[in-house]
């Protein structure tokens, strides 16, 4: 290096030398953005007249996103679990045997600069659509659409906004009869108002979706979690309307949130069509030592909505169930939380039929 006159003038000199040769990698290689998680569950749920049942789970995820150019992302995220729809967990047994990872997600976001809000995702991808209080009314939190959707979000002015979304869905590939495939051409539009004359970060939220299942009737299905099955195969059809609000405002400087969610089949008559939920939800997990509590109750009727996609932890898993739900999370550290989940559910028909209960004990670490 040139002749320095101080210690200083010398390490920069140095540092720029070695910036020379510093290897940067390709451009997406610098974008990508490595995430994960490890959950630990305790599980223990019982029915009347049966034996308590005890579980230890985990859960894993790995995700990898890069930014390919200034308009397209891309995504992939592995993760823990037997292939369920609904779940990620695996549970502890088998004589430690070896645990399978998935493919969780793996998709494309397209975000053209000619149209700003708009975002067209194509793949295995995470729920596109907005859920009330981050419930899980319609589809578990681990379902992961398959298949086309958009998503389009525009301020109209310094209070409102407009959000929509809408995605076709690939469920079933039949080569059998009846060859028609199953799928899934869903939509929604909701509205954000921001309400400043009640309260700083106050808003209202309400909207409505709509969820068309296409030759869902006669899908032949292993397991019958509510809907009306007749030798084997679903004997409904669903065209399901949901119509939600929710309101927000902050109560002693937590957010505070109520919620309604209400899903109508269409499609099928009687007194078996209509599922709903309404909630409350106080404070959030960020910075060690804050926290949150969530409170749900939820009605499922037969044919409300299908079976295989609901929260598997309510009333063991479909519809036709209904009851409580109560949680509690604790920031333990950074990236490390704690949380408590209590489901107080009646199963209404079926072999299950009767008083569910169940409680989980979770610790979660993410990087």
């Amino acid at each position: 290096a040139p002749a320095a006159d101080s210690r200083e003038q010398l390490m920069k000199l140095i540092q720029d030398e070695v910036g020379k040769h510093e290897w940067k990698g390709p451009e997406w290689l610098t974008n990508l953005k490595i995430t994960g998680d490890v959950r630990y569950r305790y599980d223990t749920s019982r029915r009347d007249n049966q034996e308590r049942r005890d579980l230890h789970r985990v859960r894993a995820r790995l995700g990898f996103f890069s930014k390919v150019n200034d308009e397209a992302d891309v995504g992939i995220q592995f993760a823990s679990g037997v292939g369920a729809i609904t779940s990620t967990n695996q549970t502890l047994t088998g004589s430690f045997n070896g645990k399978a990872a998935w493919f969780d997600m793996m998709y494309f976001d397209y975000h053209p600069k000619a149209v700003p809000g708009l975002n067209v995702i194509g793949g295995r991808m995470a729920n596109p659509f907005y859920t009330v209080g981050g419930t899980d009314l319609l589809w578990s939190v681990d379902v992961r659409p398959e298949g086309l959707a958009a998503k389009y979000k525009r301020e109209l002015n310094d209070r409102f906004t407009i959000n929509a979304a809408a995605g076709a869905f690939n469920l079933t590939e039949r080569n059998q009869a009846p060859s028609e495939d199953t799928a899934l051409y869903a939509g929604q539009v909701y509205v954000t108002m921001k309400l400043p004359e009640i309260a700083e970060k106050s808003y209202l939220i309400f909207g409505a979706g709509h969820h068309n299942f296409s030759n869902l009737e006669e899908l032949q299905v292993a397991a019958n979690l509510g809907n009306t099955v007749v030798n084997g195969r679903v004997a409904r059809d669903f065209n399901v309307w949901n119509p939600f609000v929710e309101f927000g405002m902050p109560i002693c400087g937590r957010p505070f949130a109520v919620f309604a969610d209400i899903a109508k089949n269409s499609a099928a008559g009687g007194d078996t069509s209509l599922a709903w939920l309404v909630g409350a939800k106080y404070g959030k997990c960020t910075t060690p030592g804050t926290w949150e509590v969530c409170y749900t109750y939820r009605d499922y009727e037969e044919d409300s909505y299908f079976d295989a996609l609901p929260d598997p932890n309510f009333s063991d898993g479909g519809t036709e169930g209904k009851g409580s739900k109560i949680s509690f999370g604790y920031q333990l550290a950074k990236n490390m939380q704690a949380v408590a989940s209590y489901f107080n559910n009646d199963r209404m028909t079926g072999t299950n039929q009767g008083a569910f209960q169940k409680l989980q004990l979770d610790i979660i670490f993410k990087f």
